[in-house]
């Protein structure tokens, strides 16, 4: 048995305590939300999916040290612009032998200076030691009703152990020893579900989805040589395997916000609808400055950051 601390209880945070917790391991949820840790404790089901009962022994809490005090691994599924803030929060109890695993999607962009950072690259710096990514096509919804799930990980510190949290449950991991390629190809593809689903917004028009599927892989790939990233990692279950599912699930809220932009409803209301964080619009800052300081035709991308730029 393992002690394991999952810091965000939104539907990816809940999916995995609840998986690890029935797997034979002791988890405890650091929820930001005191609503949400009410939920957890009280009612034992996560308030983001729908009949999500959570394993009762699953223990929520609203302070960080408490849920990563004794945790031999700590995976950080908050919003990409927490993660920097989280790691604060916990540097005063975190320990080097610790394992940290980012299960978060996006890139932390300083607006000031234009700096563009990965999200391990945040946390790393804050807490001083090489971090985790896990990353890929991993809808919570689809996990928690038992859907096969195969996700790319880099684990420095202790890769078996982290792979035994879930043996023989249907989340696979596969090693990756490209962090910054998986996490920048997991930003990128949000940007691209949300043009796929403002070209679809009655969910019939799959001729122009797939163009714009098309074209924002195209962006991608561009985005990618620029930095640097594997190719093999754009074509992995990182890049184009994390793409397809995001484009073409209903469970991406990135999707949601582009059938809901190509229905001509404004932003404000979109992110309340949708209601949860849209990591696609905070990459798209981030995806501009790439493209920007690098001078790349990716029109896709542009038309999108361009359109929503007006809103």
């Amino acid at each position: 048995m393992s002690k394991v601390a999952v810091l965000g209880s939104g539907s990816f945070g809940c999916v995995l305590a609840n998986l690890i917790q029935n797997n034979g391991n002791e988890v405890k949820i650091w929820a930001f939300d005191p609503t949400e840790r009410d939920i957890i404790n009280n009612e034992h089901r996560c308030k983001y999916i729908e009949n999500g009962n959570i394993n009762p022994s699953v223990i929520a809490t609203s302070d960080v040290s408490e849920a990563i005090e004794g945790a031999e691994y700590i995976i950080l599924v908050t919003p990409s612009f927490a993660i920097r803030s989280t790691c604060e929060q916990m540097k005063p109890t975190y320990k080097p032998e610790q394992s940290v695993v980012i299960a978060s999607k996006g890139m932390e962009y300083n607006e000031e200076t234009k700096a563009i950072k990965t999200l391990s690259e945040v946390a790393s710096e804050v807490l001083g030691t090489d971090i985790g990514v896990i990353s890929g096509p991993s809808h919570a919804e689809q996990i928690y009703k038992g859907v096969k799930t195969g996700v790319a990980l880099y684990e420095p510190k202790n890769p078996d152990g982290f792979k035994e949290l879930f043996k023989g449950t249907n989340l696979e991991l596969e090693d990756c020893n490209d962090p910054y390629g998986m996490q920048i190809c997991a930003a990128l593809k949000n940007i691209v579900a949300i043009g796929v689903g403002k070209e679809d917004p009655d969910g019939y028009s799959s001729n122009a989805g797939s163009t714009t599927f098309q074209r924002g892989l195209y962006d991608m790939l561009l985005i990618c040589s620029a930095l640097d990233v594997d190719t093999n990692i754009v074509l992995g279950p990182a890049g184009v395997g994390d793409l397809y599912t995001t484009c073409s699930s209903l469970d991406s809220r990135n999707k949601r916000c582009g059938i809901l932009l190509g229905q001509g409803k404004p932003l404000d209301e979109i992110k309340k609808e949708v209601g949860m964080t849209i990591e696609g619009l905070n990459a798209l800052e981030a995806a501009h400055a790439i493209i920007e300081k690098y001078h790349l035709e990716t029109k896709m991308m542009e038309d999108l950051y361009q359109e929503l730029s007006n809103k």
